[in-house]
């Protein structure tokens, strides 16, 4: 579905928009001040996967330091064994933690709505317009496909 666009936005003309999009603006970006962070005024929770490739450990207990000392009320918790994407293979540890951190920020005596039965995405339409059929979900899936990592 995405390979046409991918191609045309993508293509050699466009590798500096690409570059800048994927990698400059991680590499080159300045971190936010003090005087910034301090108007945080919600909790925060940091998630980390211990396995990143992205972001060593460091970098995220740099950054909830950063939170702390700036008054921000900011916790961390490190998925063992995760990749950088949390959300994809981690995704049951990783609801249960944003549901309890959620929960745990409520005023007392709050009382949680009834969990929808059937949610269905705000892209739904959208999806369906451009070939994605629900039927044909797990077609793609590479649960069969392993990478390793030379050590």
């Amino acid at each position: 579905m995405s390979m046409p666009i991918d191609f045309r936005n993508w293509s050699a003309e466009c590798l500096q928009e690409y570059r800048l999009i994927t990698y400059d603006i991680f590499c080159n970006r300045k971190p936010q001040p003090p005087d910034s962070l301090s108007r945080i005024s919600c909790p925060v929770k940091l998630l980390h996967g211990e396995n990143s490739l992205v972001y060593p450990l460091s970098y995220t207990e740099r950054l909830m330091n950063s939170f702390q000392e700036a008054g921000v009320d900011a916790s961390m918790e490190i998925i063992a064994n995760a990749p950088h994407y949390l959300c994809v293979d981690y995704g049951n540890e990783v609801n249960s933690m944003i549901h309890d951190f959620v929960v745990q920020c409520l005023p007392k005596g709050s009382i949680l709505p009834p969990t929808p039965v059937n949610i269905i995405s705000p892209w739904d339409k959208i999806l369906r317009e451009h070939g994605w059929d629900p039927k044909r979900m797990n077609e793609l899936d590479d649960d069969d496909l392993i990478v390793s990592f030379p050590t």
